[in-house]
């Protein structure tokens, strides 16, 4: 198990229901549909956005013109498009290779599934019988 997701599973008792459930979204490492990377970019997007939000605040108060003050905030909201919409793609990503997994279901029964519905019809009929 990778060191985030030990060190998440190792605390959940200590943290309210969010960590339990991030503990079971990251799973264990080989499984699911890469939780971790996932949530390891998202949040990485989430700090890069909030840093880049401090500095694009503390440009805009140093600002001398409005047009410099447009200009900081237009930085700031093309570089939040951006990691909004790598959120999107991700999410997007993400729905593609669980739906890949998933797959179709088999076009015939399986054999299994043909004794079972044997006997299902079996059983209907001597229940039949037995009525008349």
């Amino acid at each position: 198990m990778d060191r985030d997701a030990e060190d998440v599973s190792a605390n959940v008792g200590n943290f309210g229901p969010a960590s339990r459930q991030r503990a079971t979204f990251l799973g264990k490492p080989g499984q699911g549909f890469g939780q971790q990377a996932l949530a390891n970019a998202w949040f990485e997007r989430r700090h890069t956005g909030t840093h880049k939000a401090r500095e694009a605040a503390e440009r805009m108060c140093e600002t001398q013109t409005f047009v410099d003050l447009i200009q900081a905030y237009q930085e700031w909201a093309s570089g939040a498009f951006e990691r909004i919409m790598a959120d999107g793609l991700t999410c997007q990503q993400q729905i593609m290779a669980i739906t890949g997994a998933l797959g179709s279901p088999p076009l015939a029964p399986t054999a299994t599934e043909k004794e079972g519905e044997l006997r299902r019809s079996e059983s209907r009929a001597s229940t039949r019988s037995k009525t008349t």
